[in-house]
């Protein structure tokens, strides 16, 4: 039994998982770039926190970190599902905010939301620049919530680079007590898989063989080697 004074003076939290049930531990929310597979933000909360109030965080140290730009595509589960969310990364961050949908999802209402503000009816340069950015931005968002199902693969990708973290690297589970060595250890985890998917274990393929402690070392082999008779 853990008190609650103990867990506030080593600063962690209760959290609940489906697959684990409760646990005291942290939540860790990375961003990969899709053509280069290397995380570039890496969050770490103490808990489970609802990946949906997650979604304006990660925004958030995107931008001040100027890792994002005009139309840019952020791609996420449908954990962080919230009409509030599209609307947020649209209006606040100027991005494509490509959430996949559950059952609840309406584009109707994303439509009756994505509203111009105020703003865009002033008669200046800046306002009619707005209009078209919003305009823009959410043709291509609806567009892409249509075909949502043909990012599956992508966002496959993404679950197959966690489970590489998890079943090679132990990202699963540590026996830290302390939230500096938790967080030593979760980004020598993450640095590690990154290093070994630069190396050759980009494909969803490598990247479950990885999970699986599967590495092949064999040189590849050279085609313009001549036979021996």
């Amino acid at each position: 039994y853990v008190t609650p004074e103990r867990l506030e003076k080593l600063k962690l939290k209760w959290g609940y998982s489906t697959t684990k049930g409760y646990f005291i531990g942290f939540k860790v929310t990375m961003v990969l770039d899709e053509e280069s597979m290397c995380p570039i933000q890496l969050l770490i909360h103490p808990g489970a926190l609802n990946d949906a109030k997650l979604f304006e965080l990660v925004l958030k140290e995107l931008k001040r970190r100027r890792l994002i730009q005009f139309h840019d595509i952020i791609l996420a589960d449908r954990g962080y599902y919230s009409l509030k969310n599209y609307i947020i990364g649209i209006f606040e961050y100027k991005i494509v905010p490509i959430i996949f949908p559950r059952s609840c999802y309406s584009k109707d209402k994303i439509q009756n939301e994505l509203n111009y503000p105020l703003d865009v009816y002033h008669k200046t340069n800046k306002a009619k620049l707005l209009k078209t950015q919003i305009k823009e931005l959410s043709k291509d968002l609806l567009e892409k919530l249509d075909d949502w199902k043909d990012l599956k693969p992508v966002r496959g990708i993404i679950e197959d680079f966690f489970k590489a973290a998890k079943g090679a690297f132990g990202l699963d589970m540590f026996h830290s007590f302390t939230e500096k060595s938790m967080h030593k250890n979760i980004y020598l985890c993450l640095l590690l898989t990154a290093l070994v998917v630069q190396n050759g274990y980009k494909t969803k393929t490598k990247l479950q063989q990885l999970a699986e402690g599967i590495i092949d070392e064999r040189p590849p082999k050279n085609k313009n080697k001549t036979k021996k008779i």
